[in-house]
């Protein structure tokens, strides 16, 4: 497994204007996206999202035409780095290609407030022809410590 991370000062993607961090996110709303996220993917072993992960992280939301469509959790490491850990959408709207423009938008949000990488996680960015995180701006492989 590769770890990455985006540096955000390469970055200059622009807000999404309808996502907001949520004050007082609904657990339930959150696992029906998840729910209809791993069933379109086809995942045949998923983490469960519990209630503690949407008190203990930030929750990103994201609305299409005033409905709840997608999230994103989002992990304070320190004051200057965050990680995306999560993120999820039910597909009703290919079209509105909320998996690139989700990461494009918590890099402009994250740098906003004053974060200087976004953790991408763990994957396999160069066996993966699927993989779409190389692409973005400030994208880093982390090498060994």
């Amino acid at each position: 497994m590769i770890y990455c991370r985006i540096k955000l000062s390469k970055t200059n993607y622009k807000s999404y204007e309808n996502s907001l961090i949520l004050d007082k996110p609904n657990i339930k709303e959150i696992q029906k996206i998840y729910k209809q996220y791993c069933d379109h993917k086809r995942f045949k072993s998923v983490m469960p999202i519990f209630e503690n992960d949407v008190k203990i992280h930030k929750v990103m939301a994201y609305y299409h035409e005033g409905e709840f469509v997608a999230f994103s959790l989002l992990y304070e490491l320190d004051e200057h780095n965050i990680e995306a850990l999560q993120f999820a959408w039910n597909y009703k709207t290919p079209k509105l290609r909320l998996g690139i423009v989700s990461l494009e938008n918590e890099c402009n949000w994250a740098k906003a407030n004053g974060y200087k990488y976004l953790y991408l996680g763990r994957g396999d960015v160069y066996n993966n022809p699927n993989n779409y995180k190389n692409q973005f701006k400030g994208f880093e492989v982390l090498g060994a410590l």
